[in-house]
């Protein structure tokens, strides 16, 4: 979407119109009267959405397509990637104050569940692309372990793949994922892993943590990961690399602008500093084909 869809987008959701029409069809008249807006405004935005697939109008009265119910929906797993973006662009709008102090505005009501939608509704190509190059760099892997896993596309993938799997995240991310994942034969483990990671593993696997986090902390998930491995084991990172991906520097902004903590994209010699200072040898980096993303990885 463009950015004038977009500030549409946030406008409507931020005064109501959104939740409003989630809820029951309804008149520009009956819009107007439940958000506050004016009765113009309303007409405006309600032809507007219909134009962008959102509502349908019949007689004067809107309705609510799947698109919009998707940006409502408080379902991750039906939820729209749509949401967290919407979430992204507040934090995009402040970032000229956020580069004076290093801190983005708070986090929007609900961000947690609307970043899990995102991830759950990620491309499924670009998954098994990530898994497949993960698998690649140790294929005799039998458990897995996907930290930092969020809605666990990955560690579906792995699964399908034939691997044992565990994922292991924050408590209010597996409090979602314990519904999320009901059905699949992942274990789900509560832990930070910037400390520790639970189990032994023949493959420690971590898709697009580091680049939010500080060198300092992405240090101590190497440090945790490869206690985690079994002899032989490899961790494998997907990232975009700074001097390899093409979109790797600008979303060093994207960064700067969203992350809570000290989150930038890193280079191929720092990834390999942190590697080799963590114990690992043989460290290699490789193009994930066709996308991207690049894999990091090391073997214990």
């Amino acid at each position: 979407m463009n950015y004038r869809e977009m500030m549409f987008l946030r406008a409507v959701r931020k005064n109501g119109l959104v939740a409003v029409l989630a809820t029951s069809p309804s008149t520009p008249a009956e819009v107007a009267e439940e958000t506050g807006i004016t009765e113009r405004a309303a007409s405006i935005s309600l032809e507007a959405l219909v134009g962008l697939g959102f509502l349908t109008a019949n007689d004067g009265t809107y309705e609510a397509t799947d698109r919009l119910r998707r940006l409502h929906t408080d379902d991750v797993a039906e939820m729209s990637s749509l949401a967290f973006r919407l979430d992204g662009l507040e934090r995009w709008i402040t970032l000229p104050e956020t580069m004076y102090t290093n801190d983005p505005v708070d986090s929007p009501e609900n961000y947690t569940n609307h970043y899990m939608g995102a991830m759950h509704d990620m491309d499924e190509e670009t998954v098994r692309a990530c898994v497949t190059a993960a698998v690649h760099q140790h294929p005799d892997a039998e458990q897995v372990a996907d930290v930092g896993g969020g809605p666990g596309a990955f560690a579906r993938e792995f699964v399908k793949q034939g691997h044992e799997v565990t994922l292991v995240d924050r408590p209010d991310v597996i409090g979602l994922d314990e519904q999320l994942l009901d059905s699949e034969p992942i274990t789900l483990v509560e832990g930070d892993i910037r400390e520790s990671v639970p189990g032994e593993h023949d493959l420690v696997f971590c898709s697009r943590v580091f680049q939010t986090l500080s060198p300092e902390e992405n240090r101590r998930i190497l440090n945790a990961a490869y206690d985690a491995l079994s002899p032989g084991g490899s961790v494998v990172l997907i990232e975009v690399v700074r001097g390899r991906s093409p979109d790797a520097r600008m979303f060093g902004v994207t960064m700067l602008a969203q992350a809570d903590s000290d989150g930038n994209t890193y280079t191929e010699s720092q990834y390999r500093d942190w590697f080799h200072d963590a114990g690992f040898e043989d460290v290699r980096v490789t193009d994930v084909p066709g996308t991207k993303y690049q894999t990091v990885a090391g073997d214990r």
